[in-house]
């Protein structure tokens, strides 16, 4: 059986689409568990009316705590050999855990991997992924994830088995819990599978994590990511040269939204506080193999060049409003 997590709040416009596409499934043998983590919205009337429909849904109900509480509350109550965890406005394509699942069974993996679109609304994409399956043993999975986006730090396209999550939880901070924790998850898995379709659709609306920019919760992702660094660095040495660099970028990333959600008035401070830890990181000692990467001159460049930094931030934020707009006026 797989457990399936779905965190909600507020999300009551795309809610039914997401519990619809979980419990089509080809695949029936679904433990389907909504998590209300305090919707103000209708999120509550459609759980209910979908808990009398069909027995194979559980529903609790909590007060707000953020996404990372809920999947744990969640995790604590499962009871499913396999987990998935999926957003509550995001949704799946119908055969998704069908292929997963037989993917990795046969292949005896403890960690299956799908591609996944981003969709618009208006239009959908599929990002980066391979277009056949593969398997990695344990070092080539987090090579993979430390290298590249074809293991991303998404939850969502992925199932797991149960006991990859015996002793891991979310942080419960309100943004990038998944960054934060999936090295810990991958290290637990012996053998990993990347189906090699894509199969989630991850929908990207105006108010969601990702579209509403900076905020201040994510600023803890830059010492979980030196937690990170020590750990690769004791578990997987020869990987260590993949993440000397990862404090830095996410510096990079949290001043890029903070100019691209147009708040550098407000956060000026914050901003020059993420500009001096990222000067004292690239400060440090990196092997002649980090210095000749494009990640390492990328930076540099940065730092050398802050307003074209600005300038191409400032770009991004005003195509993601004009998407936004669209959005709204043609009511995707």
């Amino acid at each position: 059986m797989i457990s399936v997590i779905v965190p909600i709040y507020n999300t009551d416009k795309y809610l039914s689409r997401c519990i619809e596409s979980i419990l089509n499934q080809t695949y029936k043998n679904i433990e389907l568990i909504l998590v209300n983590d305090g919707s103000t919205d209708k999120c509550d009337e459609i759980c209910e009316n979908y808990l009398k429909k069909d027995n194979r849904i559980v529903y609790y109900k909590l007060e707000n705590g953020g996404q990372g509480r809920a999947r744990n509350y969640a995790l604590d109550r499962c009871h499913g050999d396999w987990i998935s965890f999926i957003d509550s406005d995001d949704w799946i394509e119908k055969d998704m855990y069908t292929e997963m699942i037989g993917m990795a069974i046969s292949n005896d993996c403890d960690i299956a991997v799908c591609g996944w679109y981003r969709n618009h609304g208006f239009f959908q994409k599929s990002q980066q992924s391979l277009n056949q399956y593969k398997t990695f043993d344990n070092e080539e999975t987090m090579k993979e994830y430390l290298k590249s986006t074809i293991i991303s730090a998404s939850m969502c396209n992925k199932i797991y088995k149960s006991y990859i999550w015996d002793n891991i939880r979310f942080p419960e901070t309100r943004a990038k819990e998944d960054s934060a924790i999936m090295y810990k998850v991958l290290s637990k898995s012996k053998k990993t599978v990347h189906i090699g379709k894509p199969k989630y659709i991850q929908y990207v609306r105006p108010g969601s994590t990702e579209r509403r920019g900076f905020s201040e919760d994510k600023i803890y992702i830059i010492k979980e990511s030196d937690k990170m660094k020590s750990y690769i660095q004791d578990e997987y040495p020869n990987l260590y040269y993949l993440v000397e660099l990862r404090p830095a970028k996410y510096c990079i990333n949290l001043m890029q939204e903070i100019i691209s959600s147009f708040k550098l008035k407000k956060y000026k401070s914050i901003y020059n506080n993420l500009f001096d830890t990222l000067v004292k990181e690239m400060n440090k000692e990196y092997s002649n193999e980090v210095k000749k990467s494009k990640d390492y001159i990328y930076i540099n460049d940065i730092m050398s060049n802050q307003k074209k930094f600005i300038i191409k931030s400032y770009i991004v934020g005003i195509k993601d409003k004009l998407i936004d707009i669209v959005k709204f006026v043609f009511k995707f």
